[in-house]
């Protein structure tokens, strides 16, 4: 594998932080990130099209009931190289989701 993205999502709870994994992946691969039995995301970003600009998507789920349910999706056509995010708070519920997928820009070769 040749990680070229980078997911961080933040969990949070009555505005308690539960946790902030990272995953790498390939572009077009979709990645699974989660707090147990708690709140899930599936996210996906697009290879840069000529623009820049990476097709985005992030999949938002609760684990209520014995089961996932799914809260919201959202997309984006953004700028990896910058600092773009998907930005959530589930309505009705003390949940919120933050998810910054970034792309890996390799450091330069310096002299």
């Amino acid at each position: 594998m040749n990680p070229e993205v980078v997911y961080t999502v933040i969990f949070l709870k009555d505005k308690t932080y539960l946790g902030s994994p990272t995953v790498l992946d390939e572009f077009g691969r979709e990645v699974r990130v989660e707090v147990p039995d708690e709140m899930r995301v599936l996210a996906v970003a697009m290879a840069p099209n000529q623009e820049g600009r990476s097709f985005t998507s992030a999949k938002l789920f609760l684990f209520e009931n014995g089961a996932w349910r799914q809260v919201k999706e959202m997309t984006m056509e953004a700028f990896l190289s910058k600092t773009p995010s998907f930005e959530y708070s589930v309505l009705g519920t003390p949940y919120r989701f933050v998810v910054m997928p970034r792309m890996i820009v390799p450091a330069a070769n310096e002299p």
